[in-house]
C-alpha cells in the first residue's frame, strides 16, 4: 500500500494572490504535491500486492476557501481527482 502525504508551494505562491502567480511557482506546487503521487505509484507498482491501496492526504482547503492557503487549494483538489 502507498500512502501520499507530500505537499509544497513556494512561499511566494501562497502570501501573493492567485492574479500573481508565476508559471513556475504553480509547476512547483503542482509537481510536489500532486505529480509526485502519479510518480511513486509509477516507481512502486510493481511492489504492489493485489489488494494493496493507494490513500493520499487532502485537505477542506481544495473544496472551500481558507486564506493563505491559494495555489494549494488548486493542488489540493488535483491530488483528489488524482487519486
Amino acid at each position: 500500500s502507498l500512502f501520499h502525504a507530500i505537499a509544497y508551494a513556494p512561499s511566494t505562491a501562497l502570501k501573493n494572490p492567485l492574479t500573481h502567480l508565476s508559471l513556475a511557482d504553480f509547476q512547483t506546487t503542482m509537481s510536489v504535491s500532486c505529480f509526485s503521487l502519479l510518480a511513486l505509484t509509477q516507481t512502486l507498482e510493481s511492489l504492489f500486492l493485489p489488494k494493496s491501496s493507494i490513500t493520499a492526504l487532502s485537505f477542506i482547503g481544495s473544496q472551500q476557501f481558507i486564506p493563505g492557503y491559494g495555489v494549494m487549494s488548486i493542488a489540493k483538489a488535483s491530488l483528489e481527482a488524482t487519486a
